[in-house]
């Protein structure tokens, strides 16, 4: 019982305490219970604390003597014993643990909750965040200090704005030292514990266990007015991920199996809706769950309700499923089901309900939605389903995702928009088709197919107008006069000359050749052969006198010179440009060379 000549410690238990505890020892069991808490608080003073408390016989006899008792005892009714008994039998923590594996978390956590902070009501660096919790958390063990910084960031990303200032933001973090949490938090979990559930708050990966607990507490909210308070939430934080998503679900369940209950045996609204209302209690409907009743032999599991066991994430879906699909048959056809039909969905678990639900959904006639889907829910509750009834929901969610097939809405470009996109196609052009960005040919001279220049364009001349003819200016028909062949009327074709044709002399280009004007039918011609009966041709100039024309009175021939003195013109008036000079300025014949000259006749 001396101290220690080494570290001035008193040694533990001195003969004061060993008489206490002999005496707490004889009393009944929830007294020793209370008892155990507080060796296990003494001994996390000594393990984990950075500095070890000078005299523990001290502490150890102020609890058990004083009114702390009280908080111990209160601590020992949401603890069950077998977690008790387990934080007593667990290993002391090892050196790494205690001294490296700890404070780093520690350290990790207080970054992550000045992230999740970033863009909130108060602003707050994360240095003076780090230097305020370490003085709200001096002479405190690691494992409050963990799972205090576990809540906070947990409250914060599921609220995302909790406090309005610095200073409610400081009283939170007090109330995880206040007395009563620390021998919640000792008693329950050890510093090993601590660290896992620390891990699971700082990793990425469980966001979607996240977003599904707070579903649940939405749901809570929305449909049964039923919110926790800020210290049922630090509780619930000391349970895994998945724990708290199956509490929350469990806790919903006990709501709608009440209100069923109550639904039956109470006939009067007010009186109903008053029990109701004092059930709503979510710290007494929390207890439970915290001792682990819903886990003790021959109680039934929620996620084995369906006959089959499903995972409780894929419950969570299922029951999310549920609302989900009302949802949508409200806002589709402004349904929502009446008392009979509540009553009903009620009582039905939740695999079968939202098998029920699919089928109402899929259903394209109906005359009362209420009665089909009672009829759904009384099929769907007798039979054995499991997780394919949420893998059916998954793919009819894919198919009504988005607002159906839209018509693409047209694009209208500006002017400027136009005005860049035409210089980068002039741009473009003049780049890999140089040759098209040079001079032209005058605009009022026409271009044939082949592009054959000047030469093509004048009659008469010997390059053909179409590529691959000769010198006729139409296929198939002989040279001649300006638009049509030498031995054709007007508005035929000639055939090729056959048979007798074997004059010698080609229309146009020889004497005696006045017939070969547009008036005259020669040989050959569609309107039959030159014989009897055809007038001859006459002597003279054609255009001068000429009765034998089928029209009359002749037409002005197309010559261009004159005749009595006058300038030869087109039936038109005077002979169009030609494609070497102005009106009259060149003859419309042929070269000279080839053509007698009329007026020297």
């Amino acid at each position: 019982h001396e101290k220690s000549s080494k570290s001035g410690i008193e040694a533990y238990p001195n003969d004061t305490l060993f008489q206490v505890l002999k005496r707490w020892v004889k009393k009944p069991l929830p007294d020793q219970r209370t008892l155990l808490a507080v060796m296990l608080f003494v001994e996390a003073q000594a393990l984990d604390m950075e500095v070890l408390p000078p005299d523990l016989n001290s502490i150890c006899l102020s609890m058990l003597t004083t009114q702390e008792v009280d908080d111990m005892r209160n601590a020992c009714r949401t603890v069950p014993p077998h977690l008790m008994l387990k934080k007593a039998d667990a290993k002391i923590p090892d050196l790494k643990l205690r001294k490296e594996i700890a404070p780093e978390i520690i350290s990790q956590l207080k970054t992550k909750l000045s992230s999740l902070l970033v863009g909130s009501d108060v602003e707050i660096e994360e240095e003076d965040l780090g230097q305020n919790i370490d003085t709200l958390f001096l002479d405190i063990p690691a494992t409050v200090k963990i799972m205090g910084l576990v809540h906070c960031c947990e409250y914060v990303a599921i609220l995302k704005r909790v406090w309005d200032a610095k200073e409610e933001l400081f009283n939170s973090i007090a109330k995880q030292v206040e007395q009563w949490r620390s021998f919640e938090v000792l008693c329950r979990l050890s510093l090993r514990d601590a660290c896992v559930l620390a891990k699971q708050t700082l990793d990425a990966d469980v966001e979607h266990l996240r977003k599904s607990k707070s579903s649940c507490l939405n749901r809570l909210a929305a449909e049964w007015k039923l919110a926790p308070r800020e210290e049922d939430m630090m509780l619930l934080h000391m349970l895994g991920l998945n724990r708290q998503i199956q509490v929350l679900l469990s806790i919903e369940r006990d709501v709608e199996l009440q209100w069923c209950e109550l639904m039956a045996k109470v006939e009067v609204r007010e009186e109903r809706s008053g029990k109701l209302r004092e059930y709503l209690n979510f710290t007494q409907r929390l207890r439970p769950y915290l001792n682990e009743e819903d886990l003790l032999p021959g109680k039934k599991p929620l996620e084995k309700e369906s006959g089959q066991k499903l995972e409780i994430y894929d419950l969570a879906m299922v029951r999310q499923g549920v609302s989900e699909i009302f949802k949508k048959l409200k806002q589709l056809y402004k349904w929502k089901p009446d008392m009979s039909s509540r009553t009903a969905i009620s009582k039905t678990n939740w695999v079968a309900r939202l098998s029920a639900v699919l089928k109402l959904v899929k259903t394209t006639y109906t005359l009362s939605a209420d009665k089909e889907l009672r009829k759904f829910l009384q099929l769907e509750a007798s039979r054995n389903l499991g997780s394919e009834i949420y893998k059916n929901y998954v793919q009819w969610r894919n198919t009504e995702q988005g607002d159906g097939l839209q018509k693409p809405r047209k694009r209208i470009a500006s002017e400027h928009t136009m005005e860049e996109m035409s210089k980068k196609w002039e741009e473009l052009i003049s780049i890999h088709y140089p040759e098209s960005t040079q001079q032209q040919q005058p605009q009022h001279q026409p271009r044939t197919p082949a592009g054959l220049g000047v030469a093509a364009m004048t009659p008469g001349l010997g390059a053909a107008m179409t590529p691959g003819l000769g010198a006729a200016m139409t296929p198939g028909l002989n040279p001649g006069t300006p638009g049509l062949s030498g031995a054709v009327t007007p508005g035929f074709r000639a055939p090729t000359p056959t048979g007798t044709w074997q004059s010698g002399f080609t229309p146009a280009f020889k004497d005696q050749s006045e017939g070969n004007t547009p008036q005259w039918r020669p040989t050959a011609t569609p309107l039959g052969p030159f014989g009897a009966g055809t007038p001859l041709p006459q002597g003279g100039t054609p255009g001068r006198v000429n009765m034998h024309t089928p029209l009359g009175h002749p037409l002005r021939t197309p010559i261009g010179v004159k005749l009595d003195g006058r300038p030869a013109v087109t039936p038109s008036g005077l002979p169009p440009p030609t494609p070497l000079g102005a009106a009259g300025a060149q003859p419309m014949t042929p070269p000279e060379t080839k053509v007698k000259d009329v007026k020297a006749e």
